[in-house]
């Protein structure tokens, strides 16, 4: 990862529209990638939430794939791509289940002033 970066996850629609574009034609062996969607179950708080502590909205409303959420298979979500466009929601290992994942950079602007960069 790049300094001052982190996972981005999709607390939006508009974000998850983009995270599906960018991976609809990703593919290792002919298959589907899945990717990290930033939200992890928290068993002391007995819900989902996302990498930055927030909470989601509540599990009965993410886009599940049929017969999840299933916690025996794992705390992290990632989106699977099942056919075309499509993609719902799986639980996965978050630490033995390759997914793909995106980072971002907060941009440097008058709001979020960067020292470290070269000027020219």
């Amino acid at each position: 990862m790049t300094k001052g970066s982190s996972m981005s996850f999709a607390k939006t629609e508009d974000k998850f529209e983009y995270f599906k574009d960018m991976f609809a034609n990703q593919t290792t062996g002919g298959k589907k990638m899945k990717f990290h969607v930033g939200i992890s179950y928290n068993h002391s708080l007995n819900s989902y939430q996302y990498v930055d502590g927030s909470m989601p909205i509540s599990a009965d409303y993410l886009p599940w794939d049929a017969g999840f959420p299933k916690l025996a298979y794992g705390n992290c979500v990632a989106a699977n791509q099942t056919r075309g466009f499509t993609v719902k929601y799986v639980n996965i290992d978050c630490y033995d289940y390759y997914a793909r994942y995106i980072c971002e950079v907060i941009p440097c602007d008058t709001e979020n002033y960067c020292a470290d960069i070269d000027v020219f």
